[in-house]
């Protein structure tokens, strides 16, 4: 099957079977640089877009922002604007982490 049938099957299952975020889902199989997701039935790539989804956000400084929460690391209120969190999101995006539509994945 091409990835075209692939993506149409997949939308069908997605609307019919499937009852988790089918968004985060196609933002998923989207994103797939290797067109490699049509080896994977549809409940494997689910799993696999559910098993790496670290949220939705507006933004790659949104994003940062909640690393940065979820880290642990607290920034005095006092050094908060001198942080450029959109650049630290966009470095995030080179290596461990992917955005699709807003929704993040961790890259491996």
């Amino acid at each position: 099957m091409d990835r075209y049938e692939y993506e149409e099957q997949l939308n069908e299952w997605l609307e019919g079977e499937y009852t988790g975020n089918a968004e985060m889902v196609l933002a998923y199989f989207s994103y797939d640089p290797h067109y490699n997701a049509t080896a994977y039935t549809f409940e494997e790539l689910a799993s696999l877009a559910e098993d790496t989804f670290w949220g939705e956000y507006p933004s790659h400084a949104d994003f940062a922002r909640e690393i940065a929460e979820q880290l642990g690391i607290n920034i005095p209120n006092e050094l908060e604007p001198y942080i450029d969190w959109k650049q630290w999101g966009d470095d995030l995006l080179l290596d461990d982490f992917y955005e699709e539509n807003g929704f993040y994945f961790r890259a491996n």
